[in-house]
């Protein structure tokens, strides 16, 4: 026998499927570590915007991400129950032009530890929007209508930035020049306006508003005879960005401080005005109103002055009429399975969200709270989106890890 040593030949390979998000580098063997390291983080960081465009060179792991990206879809199998929305569109002046949300009921088959096999019924958020961030998210973009039966996995809606093949777009493609121009240093990056624009994101906010004991709303986006305290759903704040502006009560001056047209317009020195980015549009309203204050139970009126809670009202009643349609669902299913009616716990807690929002009677006793404490009489939540173009002091970055600001 020859004692030759033999060598193995190996080639230096990356396999993808141990490469995590660094998958999507098309050339990870080609820059250092560290700059790899980056890429990684800036894609857990980069925001869906709207000039997001496919990548000219693919490693094939696109379409997996494009997979698991923030959607909704179901967990199982499932037979759909009942499609309802949050706010219907009526007719008359009370309808709403856009409805923030939509739930779907349905049930799917559960083994239990038994091994028996026993139909469960549950509910699934269909949201007009997504968002982690306290200012980034975008608009989900829904797919067919769903049908009467949905496979698992299923997606019924999902993030703009996937392609109609399947392909997830992280970024957008742009022509690039390497300059020696004063602008670059200091990691600096010189953009075209055009190109800003095609890199523009959606900013979501949401701000609680109270009023009711110590203030009251003003009539800023109202008339003479209809009072508005703030846009509707689908409408847009004005070029002033005030979102809503609250006075505190003063008898003294009550002849004055709520004559019709002094609540029209706010002194921006005493008036407490919230406000947002200007022409951001309203995208949800939900509105949490104290039924232990009013006058049905104490003999006496409200605190907000008639005619001021008008639209909160509005609001209000189809929140309401929403819960009422998950009431009577659950009603109906009852009636027709008795004690072989079998729910999920995130069902039974969206029942319990539903009794308390339609309680009436001494029911109405009970004291909202919010994370332990009382809240006033009114409590709006309104949720503004609006354009955000880069501009002067956002970042900047490349597939190669080379972050720049601008």
């Amino acid at each position: 026998m020859s004692d030759a040593i033999v060598k193995e030949t190996r080639r230096n390979e990356l396999r993808p499927d141990i490469l995590s998000v660094n998958s999507l580098h098309c050339w990870p063997g080609q820059i250092s570590s560290p700059r790899l390291q980056m890429f990684g983080s800036h894609i857990s960081q980069s925001l869906t915007t709207v000039g997001a465009s496919e990548r000219r060179c693919f490693t094939g792991m696109e379409p997996k991400f494009g997979k698991y990206t923030f959607g909704v879809r179901l967990e199982h199998d499932a037979r759909v129950i009942k499609l309802i929305t949050r706010y219907p569109r009526t007719l008359g002046d009370n309808t709403i032009k856009e409805s923030p949300e939509s739930i779907l009921i349905y049930e799917y088959d559960r083994r239990l530890s038994s091994g028996q096999m026993v139909k469960e019924v549950d509910f699934i958020s269909c949201p007009s929007h997504h968002t982690l961030h306290q200012n980034f998210g975008y608009r989900y973009k829904y797919l067919d209508a769903p049908s009467d039966y949905i496979g698992e996995g299923e997606v019924l809606a999902q993030s703009p930035a996937i392609a109609e093949n399947g392909n997830y777009k992280f970024g957008l493609e742009a022509n690039v020049a390497m300059m020696s121009v004063p602008q670059i240093i200091e990691d600096g990056v010189v953009a075209s306006e055009s190109f800003c624009k095609r890199m523009t994101t959606t900013g979501i906010e949401t701000y609680v508003i109270s009023f009711g004991k110590n203030k009251y709303p003003l009539n800023i986006y109202g008339d003479y005879d209809n009072y508005k305290i703030h846009p509707d759903i689908g409408e847009h704040v004005g070029e002033d960005g005030i979102l809503m502006a609250m006075r505190r009560y003063d008898d003294e001056l009550a002849p004055v401080n709520m004559s019709r047209a002094a609540l029209r317009k706010p002194d921006f020195k005493y008036d407490e005005c919230v406000y947002v980015e200007p022409g951001a549009k309203i995208v949800d309203i939900r509105v949490s109103h104290d039924e232990r204050l009013r006058g049905v139970i104490r003999g006496k009126g409200m605190n907000t002055p008639v005619g001021m809670h008008d639209q909160p009202d509005k609001y209000l009643t189809a929140d309401q009429v929403f819960y009422r349609s998950v009431l009577n669902e659950y009603k109906r299913l009852f009636a027709s399975r008795k004690d072989a009616l079998r729910i999920t716990p995130r069902f039974h807690n969206l029942l319990v969200q539903a009794q308390a929002a339609t309680t009436s009677g001494d029911k109405r006793r009970m004291m909202r709270t919010y994370r332990g404490v009382p809240i006033d009489e009114w409590r709006i939540e309104i949720t503004v989106e609006y354009p955000i173009v880069p501009t002067i002091g956002f970042k900047l970055t490349g597939c190669h890890g080379d972050a720049t600001l601008n």
